[in-house]
């Protein structure tokens, strides 16, 4: 009788290949599940990109829509005389503005100087600014400049420098030397004067030059006198006053300038001969509206893309209604109407192929026919029977991208079948170490049998061997 011929560990069974063999194919069950986790995967980063692009979209919605509403604008006729500022709540107006002289400060130069490295004598500086007083002492030795630093640096009784009040003494260059220039703030409010006290020093002559005149006394003249600006106002073709101010801006402190205000920007010392003309409009930033329509070109074109890119034959969303949902939702509102407008209005369009397009030229001739027109169509009007389509657009993108929007719904969806399918792994992983484990015993068990069989096959065999020799000796 042949013997079984195996080979392992007791019959030569091989348990291991066995037990992988039988385990792989019973993993294969889950490759189906495998699959829709990627292909789960793979939607959510698609809705992901999806996500980003409206967001991108919804940004430019916004900017157009605060763009659109009425801001308010400042204009004069003369750039060159004044700087204009108007804030939100300026009422529309024109105003005509006179200048009748510009506010400067108190200016006095000294005589010219051979160098800033002269010592000027011995003695103190004194100046009364508007009704304190100040003063500096001066050594022997202090050269000019250091004359200059201890005057700015000098204090009233109270401890408050003179620099501080907005004085500053300073030192020019002038034909062969340098000339002491000292100015005070501007307006007659801030005229000042200035006194000298000479000290006799260790040399008498020292305080004086060749001609005898003293150093310290700096030879000063006055350079400039302090006053006030002065500017006449009609509103609207009536007066409503000739007003004046230490500076050179005007607005805050005038009755019947609300929100506006403008500074005087050259000197002048008579009135001028022809008003500049200052208008305040409320208008919407039309230029920086056309600026912004061209990223919304370019945001909705890559939106649409996306979404059908992702939802065409092949894409990764092409089982999804989410995406066509998503497209009808912006087309429904670039679609609409606002005061009998719509896009065509501004010079936007949609081609045969769906793609949104500018028309820069026919955007520039409607604004201009029309100045409002943008603020009808995007901005939130008071005629508006609802919000503009840029409000209403970043509405909807808003509402799409949030925690219960359409996008969020769709992902909470998706995940929850991630995390099953996740579930369901460890679970079948369990399973599969229960089967490994369970196998592995019965075959381990099996291969302890046939080494039993194959030891009981060889005794058997042996004793056939020793009974046929038997016969055949007889």
């Amino acid at each position: 009788m042949a013997g079984i011929t195996v080979s392992g560990l007791g019959s030569g069974l091989d348990v291991k290949g066995i037990v992988d063999t039988l385990v792989s194919a019973e993993q294969t069950r889950f490759s189906p599940k495998e699959q829709k986790a990627a292909d789960v995967k793979t939607r959510l980063s698609a809705y992901s990109r999806v996500k980003t692009s409206l967001s991108n979209l919804q940004d430019v919605a916004k900017r157009i829509q605060t763009l659109a509403n009425k801001t308010t604008r400042a204009d004069v006729t003369d750039a060159s005389l004044f700087t204009v500022n108007a804030t939100s709540g300026a009422a529309a107006a024109n105003y005509e503005l006179t200048v009748n002289k510009s506010a400067q400060a108190k200016r006095l130069e000294s005589q010219t100087f051979a160098a800033s490295s002269l010592a000027l004598g011995a003695g103190s500086v004194g100046l009364r600014l508007g009704s304190s007083d100040f003063s500096a002492d001066i050594l022997g030795s202090d050269d000019l400049r250091t004359v200059v630093d201890k005057i700015n640096a000098s204090t009233d009784a109270s401890g408050v420098s003179l620099a501080s009040k907005g004085f500053k003494a300073s030192i020019i260059t002038a034909n062969s030397g340098v000339k002491v220039v000292l100015e005070g703030p501007s307006g007659a409010v801030n005229d000042f004067t200035l006194s000298i006290n000479e000290g006799t020093g260790s040399d008498p002559t020292s305080n004086t030059d060749d001609s005898g005149l003293s150093r310290l006394a700096f030879g000063v003249k006055t350079a400039q006198d302090a006053r006030d600006a002065s500017v006449s106002i009609k509103r609207n073709g009536s007066d409503i006053g000739t007003f004046t101010n230490s500076s050179n801006t005007f607005g805050a402190d005038i009755t019947g300038i609300t929100n506006v205000s403008f500074s005087i920007k050259k000197t002048i010392d008579a009135p001028t001969e022809k008003p500049a003309t200052l208008t305040v409009s409320t208008v919407p930033d039309n230029d920086g509206i056309k600026a912004a329509l061209k990223d919304l070109v370019r945001e909705v074109n890559a939106t649409m893309a996306t979404l059908k890119n992702n939802q065409k034959k092949g894409g990764q969303l092409e089982s999804e209604t989410t995406p066509v949902r998503l497209m009808a939702s912006i087309r429904n509102v670039l679609a609409s109407s606002k005061d009998g407008n719509t896009l065509n209005s501004l010079g936007l369009s949609f081609s045969k192929e769906g793609v949104l397009n500018l028309n820069e030229s026919a955007f520039d001739q409607a604004v201009q026919g029309n100045p409002l027109l943008a603020n009808s169509v995007f901005g939130d009007a008071a005629s508006n029977s609802s919000s503009g389509i840029a409000k209403e657009l970043a509405a909807m993108l808003a509402q799409a991208t949030g925690t219960e929007g359409l996008l969020s719904t769709r992902a909470e969806s998706l995940n929850r079948v991630a995390s099953q399918i996740d579930k369901d792994r460890t679970r079948f992983d369990d399973s599969i170490v229960k089967l490994r484990k369970r196998l592995t015993a019965q075959f381990a068990s099996l291969d302890t049998t046939v080494a039993q069989l194959q030891q009981s096959s060889g005794v058997v065999a042996q004793r056939l061997a020793s009974l046929q020799n038997s016969g055949n000796n007889q």
